[in-house]
Protein backbone atom coordinates (compact mmCIF):
# COMPACT_ATOMS: atom_id res chain seq x y z
CA UNK A 1 0.00 0.00 0.00
CA UNK A 2 1.66 2.99 -1.16
CA UNK A 3 1.11 6.84 0.23
CA UNK A 4 0.96 5.95 3.82
CA UNK A 5 -1.77 5.85 6.91
CA UNK A 6 -4.34 8.18 5.29
CA UNK A 7 -3.51 7.72 1.73
CA UNK A 8 -6.24 8.42 -0.20
CA UNK A 9 -8.18 10.03 2.61
CA UNK A 10 -10.58 13.26 2.66
CA UNK A 11 -7.86 14.95 4.21
CA UNK A 12 -5.40 15.05 1.21
CA UNK A 13 -7.32 17.26 -0.16
CA UNK A 14 -6.78 20.10 2.18
CA UNK A 15 -3.87 22.68 2.55
CA UNK A 16 -3.20 25.49 4.48
CA UNK A 17 -2.89 28.31 2.06
CA UNK A 18 -0.29 29.76 3.99
CA UNK A 19 2.21 27.21 4.73
CA UNK A 20 1.26 24.71 1.98
CA UNK A 21 1.15 21.71 4.30
CA UNK A 22 -1.77 19.60 3.96
CA UNK A 23 -4.39 20.14 7.01
CA UNK A 24 -7.36 18.33 8.28
CA UNK A 25 -11.00 20.67 7.86
CA UNK A 26 -11.03 21.21 12.10
CA UNK A 27 -7.63 22.70 12.73
CA UNK A 28 -9.05 25.86 11.39
CA UNK A 29 -11.84 24.85 13.59
CA UNK A 30 -9.31 24.88 16.85
CA UNK A 31 -7.44 28.01 15.48
CA UNK A 32 -10.49 30.26 15.78
CA UNK A 33 -11.58 28.84 19.24
CA UNK A 34 -7.95 29.43 20.55
CA UNK A 35 -8.01 32.93 18.94
CA UNK A 36 -11.50 33.08 20.18
CA UNK A 37 -10.43 32.07 23.77
CA UNK A 38 -7.33 34.37 24.46
CA UNK A 39 -9.48 37.43 23.29
CA UNK A 40 -11.61 36.45 25.95
CA UNK A 41 -8.65 36.11 28.21
CA UNK A 42 -6.89 39.33 27.22
CA UNK A 43 -10.50 40.90 27.87
CA UNK A 44 -10.82 39.57 31.48
CA UNK A 45 -7.68 40.86 32.32
CA UNK A 46 -8.68 44.08 31.09
CA UNK A 47 -11.46 44.30 33.09
CA UNK A 48 -9.36 43.03 36.02
CA UNK A 49 -7.02 46.61 34.95
CA UNK A 50 -9.65 48.66 34.96
CA UNK A 51 -10.90 47.56 38.59
CA UNK A 52 -7.42 47.72 39.91
CA UNK A 53 -6.69 51.64 38.53
CA UNK A 54 -10.26 52.82 40.07
CA UNK A 55 -8.73 51.05 43.26
CA UNK A 56 -5.26 52.40 43.06
CA UNK A 57 -6.85 56.44 42.56
CA UNK A 58 -8.84 55.56 45.98
CA UNK A 59 -5.60 54.14 47.99
CA UNK A 60 -4.00 57.31 46.28
CA UNK A 61 -6.31 59.53 47.97
CA UNK A 62 -6.19 57.70 51.24
CA UNK A 63 -2.62 57.73 51.72
CA UNK A 64 -2.85 61.60 50.78
CA UNK A 65 -5.39 62.26 53.53
CA UNK A 66 -3.42 59.92 55.86
CA UNK A 67 -0.03 61.66 55.64
CA UNK A 68 -1.81 65.09 55.86
CA UNK A 69 -3.89 63.71 59.11
CA UNK A 70 -0.06 61.97 60.19
CA UNK A 71 2.15 65.36 59.64
CA UNK A 72 -0.68 67.78 61.75
CA UNK A 73 0.33 65.87 64.64
CA UNK A 74 -3.21 65.20 66.02
CA UNK A 75 -3.57 61.63 65.33
CA UNK A 76 0.19 60.28 67.48
CA UNK A 77 3.31 58.75 66.28
CA UNK A 78 1.65 55.24 65.54
CA UNK A 79 -0.45 56.93 63.03
CA UNK A 80 2.70 56.89 60.78
CA UNK A 81 2.02 52.59 60.78
CA UNK A 82 -1.42 53.18 58.77
CA UNK A 83 0.80 55.56 56.07
CA UNK A 84 3.19 52.41 55.97
CA UNK A 85 0.39 50.08 55.63
CA UNK A 86 -1.23 52.31 52.33
CA UNK A 87 2.44 52.77 50.67
CA UNK A 88 2.82 49.37 50.75
CA UNK A 89 -0.91 48.12 49.85
CA UNK A 90 -0.13 50.56 46.82
CA UNK A 91 2.82 48.84 45.79
CA UNK A 92 1.49 45.78 45.45
CA UNK A 93 -1.71 47.03 43.82
CA UNK A 94 1.22 48.31 40.98
CA UNK A 95 2.75 45.38 40.71
CA UNK A 96 -0.58 43.48 40.39
CA UNK A 97 -1.47 46.09 37.59
CA UNK A 98 1.97 45.76 35.62
CA UNK A 99 1.07 42.02 35.70
CA UNK A 100 -1.83 42.14 34.49
CA UNK A 101 -1.47 44.64 31.51
CA UNK A 102 1.69 42.62 30.78
CA UNK A 103 -0.89 39.58 30.44
CA UNK A 104 -2.92 41.96 28.39
CA UNK A 105 -0.80 42.29 25.66
CA UNK A 106 0.16 38.19 25.99
CA UNK A 107 -3.03 37.47 24.78
CA UNK A 108 -4.00 39.89 22.84
CA UNK A 109 -0.34 39.16 21.18
CA UNK A 110 -1.63 35.49 20.92
CA UNK A 111 -5.02 35.44 19.86
CA UNK A 112 -3.51 37.58 16.72
CA UNK A 113 -1.28 34.65 15.83
CA UNK A 114 1.88 37.01 17.26
CA UNK A 115 3.06 34.54 20.13
CA UNK A 116 6.74 35.58 19.36
CA UNK A 117 5.37 39.05 20.93
CA UNK A 118 3.61 37.82 23.73
CA UNK A 119 7.28 36.46 24.60
CA UNK A 120 8.65 39.75 24.10
CA UNK A 121 5.63 41.17 26.57
CA UNK A 122 6.35 39.25 29.24
CA UNK A 123 10.18 40.33 29.79
CA UNK A 124 9.33 44.50 30.70
CA UNK A 125 10.65 45.65 33.51
CA UNK A 126 7.89 47.46 36.32
CA UNK A 127 9.39 51.10 36.67
CA UNK A 128 7.75 53.81 38.61
CA UNK A 129 8.23 57.04 40.42
CA UNK A 130 9.37 57.30 43.77
CA UNK A 131 10.71 59.86 45.52
CA UNK A 132 14.18 59.88 46.37
CA UNK A 133 15.92 60.92 49.99
CA UNK A 134 16.55 64.80 48.51
CA UNK A 135 12.89 64.68 47.61
CA UNK A 136 13.81 64.55 43.64
CA UNK A 137 11.45 62.22 41.62
CA UNK A 138 13.22 59.08 39.88
CA UNK A 139 12.43 56.19 38.65
CA UNK A 140 12.95 52.84 40.83
CA UNK A 141 12.78 49.49 38.96
CA UNK A 142 10.32 47.17 40.86
CA UNK A 143 10.75 43.24 40.62
CA UNK A 144 8.00 40.40 41.40
CA UNK A 145 9.38 39.95 44.76
CA UNK A 146 9.02 43.23 47.37
CA UNK A 147 12.18 45.15 47.65
CA UNK A 148 15.29 44.58 50.52
CA UNK A 149 15.37 46.59 53.26
CA UNK A 150 18.49 46.70 54.54
CA UNK A 151 18.76 48.24 58.20
CA UNK A 152 22.06 50.97 58.87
Amino acid sequence: MSGGFNSGSEYDSYSDSDSGVGESPWSGHFRAVWTEWAHGRAFENEQVVDDLKLHLVKQRKKLTELKRRAAAGTEGEQFWGFVDNCEERIERLERELWKRENKVIQWRAIANGDVGASMRSSVKEFRRWVEDDEGNKVRQRLTKRAPTVVAD
